[in-house]
């Protein structure tokens, strides 16, 4: 009997009715790359039908079309890393062809290389910010993970470092408390 077969049984035998699942104990494994291209879509990573995002790159606080909780996701600084890995390689590609072949002044170098680098920024930051949300769903991080031991708040609540209670922004989303999501 191999190691991970007398784990996954001593599991099994631990008065556990949920089934266990190879690498992440509790949870079925989700499908990455279709959640990956949705994510990428700027689509919700359960369906593909709702939209990732209420505004540029806020989280939408949960999927409109099937529900599914989102306000906890924290891609924090990854998509800006790999944006700026992207944009780079891009960038001084487009500058050195251009010093080749055409060979301008260099602050028409300059111009050409941050003005696409700007547009790309722009352009890459939500699908990729999508996708890296889509592969914490994948993986079950953060708050996606209904067996997480992490509190869950709801969107939009802060607890405040002073007091040590939960306060409420002064302005919430209309959306959210449309939904009665959270106390207006």
């Amino acid at each position: 009997m191999s190691r991970l077969h007398r784990h996954r049984t001593e599991i099994e035998d631990a008065d556990n009715p949920r089934p266990v699942y190879p690498g992440n104990s509790f949870n079925p494994p989700r499908p990455l790359f279709p959640a990956l291209f949705r994510g990428f879509g700027r689509r919700c990573p359960a369906c593909g039908s709702g939209r990732l995002f209420s505004r540029y790159l806020k989280v939408a606080p949960l999927c409109e079309h099937c529900g599914e909780v989102l306000h906890h996701a924290r891609p924090d600084d990854a998509p800006a890393y790999f944006v700026m890995l992207i944009i780079g390689h891009v960038a001084v590609s487009l500058a050195l062809a251009l010093e080749e072949t055409a060979a301008p002044p260099v602050w028409l170098t300059l111009l050409a290389s941050m003005s696409v680098a700007c547009v790309l920024t722009f352009a890459l930051l939500p699908p990729v910010k999508g996708a890296i949300i889509a592969l914490q769903w994948t993986l079950w991080m953060h708050g996606f993970d209904p067996h997480d031991q992490e509190e869950h708040t709801q969107p939009g609540l802060e607890t405040s470092p002073r007091v040590g209670r939960t306060t409420t922004p002064r302005e919430p989303d209309r959306a959210v408390a449309a939904s009665g999501a959270w106390p207006s």
